[in-house]
């Protein structure tokens, strides 16, 4: 049995200079209620980064293996301090609103780990793959002057088969799972969980040699939004037709959202609390693309004293 695998290994150094609002040194209060102050006296932010990647190939077996892992460092990283005072803004009764001064202030102990793997085995003219990502953060930051850090873990998994029945029809089903959590070490601060599972299919359909359908379905069950949850069903479908003798004018439509089920939600975890944002931008919409393909390949190569033919893309037909 052969087997065929190499290891890399990058040592990174990069620097980092604070932007023009974080050094500038004024007071910003064009928003009187989120007031920025400016520190000329930051430091430039150091890190140190690592790149570890693997790969092996077992020929007999038709199994691939891939793996990296990057690891990082920060030295007088530039964080935000916020700083919260209440405003009397009315009496009888009295009424307060919360003013927020923004403060540019370097600290260490910032550090990542992220991994990413693969594993795929050739089946035939099909193939099963388990890809995924694992990431770990050490944020250091203050908040009222104190000193504190937020600890974050995303997980990302992928498995499925990748099926070609013949040349003309592809199905790649697949589930996923996708999972944030933070953990924040100020008093009263609560952890936060976000899960996502996926059940999705895509895939291509070959039609008559000039038409292409292509289709992707996605059923998604959420936790961890309270009232926001949902479980939405995005589908997306769309084809490419070629047209002339040379096969290389295109026309293309593309339909995204045709259930109108999909949701755009931001989850923003700060020392004051987590923020869930939710936006109603347009998901369903539809694209017509026209695409030509101007190319006039010299020097082809011969087989057998005839000149090998190429493909639309410009590659020979061996």
């Amino acid at each position: 049995m052969r087997i065929l695998f190499a290891c890399e290994k990058w040592n990174k150094h990069s620097l980092t200079i604070p932007d023009f609002q974080q050094l500038q040194p004024f007071i910003d209060k064009s928003d009187p209620n989120n007031i920025y102050v400016g520190n000329p006296d930051l430091k430039a932010t150091f890190s140190h980064n690592i790149e570890i990647a693997y790969n092996k190939y077992i020929p007999n077996s038709k199994i691939t293996y891939l793996a990296n892992i990057t690891m990082s460092q920060y030295r007088d990283r530039v964080t935000t301090n916020i700083i919260q005072y209440h405003e009397l803004i009315s009496v009888n009764p009295n009424r307060y609103k919360t003013i927020n001064e923004y403060n540019f202030v370097n600290v260490n102990g910032t550090e990542s780990v992220t991994g990413n793997y693969s594993i795929s085995k050739q089946l035939s003219n099909n193939s099963l793959s388990l890809k995924g990502t694992i990431k770990y953060n050490l944020d250091e930051a203050m908040s009222n002057n104190i000193l504190f850090h937020t600890t974050g873990w995303y997980v990302n998994e992928r498995l499925g088969p990748r099926l070609f029945f013949n040349d003309n029809l592809e199905i790649d089903p697949y589930i996923g799972y996708d999972l944030y959590r933070t953990f924040t070490s100020l008093p009263g601060a609560t952890a936060t969980s976000l899960q996502k599972t996926l059940l999705a299919l895509d895939g291509r359909l070959n039609v008559l040699k000039t038409l292409s359908i292509n289709y992707s379905a996605t059923k998604s069950y959420v936790t961890g939004l309270g009232s926001l949850n949902t479980n939405p069903l995005v589908i997306d479908a769309g084809f490419e037709k070629q047209f002339l003798s040379k096969k290389n004018f295109y026309v293309t439509f593309n339909a995204y959202d045709l259930l109108h089920q999909n949701n755009f939600i931001l989850q923003t975890v700060t020392p004051q609390g987590v923020t869930n944002t939710f936006s109603n931008s347009t998901s369903r919409y539809f694209l017509v693309g026209l695409k030509l393909i101007l190319q006039k390949w010299g020097g082809a190569p011969k087989r057998d004293g005839k000149t090998l033919k190429r493909k639309g893309d410009g590659s020979f037909i061996y």
